[in-house]
């Protein structure tokens, strides 16, 4: 798998399997894709952009949640977009790979 995909995915899996709390997740995949500096391609780009709004929109404020149900997220919906993202992400890779 090419690196940029590799990296991306090893920090959803480690969500995903629970190595990563939530915050810690928050923390390394917002510190990474702010000071990405390599070059991706259009999909990458746009499934860890989705990503990137997902845990930028995490809280557990219950206010939060309840007074702006369309933007904010739980911890629970953050996961269940990361595991999707994480499935997407080896189906991106392929097709890298393939052309």
């Amino acid at each position: 798998m090419n690196p940029i995909y590799a990296e991306y995915d090893y920090i959803f899996k480690r969500f995903i399997s629970g190595a990563l709390n939530t915050r810690e997740f928050q923390v390394d995949f917002l510190r990474q894709f702010k000071n990405e500096t390599r070059s991706m391609d259009e999909a990458l780009y746009s499934l860890l952009e989705d990503i990137f709004g997902a845990a930028d929109s995490f809280t557990t404020d219950s206010y939060l949640l309840e007074a702006e149900p369309d933007f904010y997220i739980t911890e629970r919906q953050l996961r269940e977009k990361v595991m999707q993202a994480s499935e997407k992400i080896v189906f991106l890779a392929k097709q890298h790979k393939d052309n």
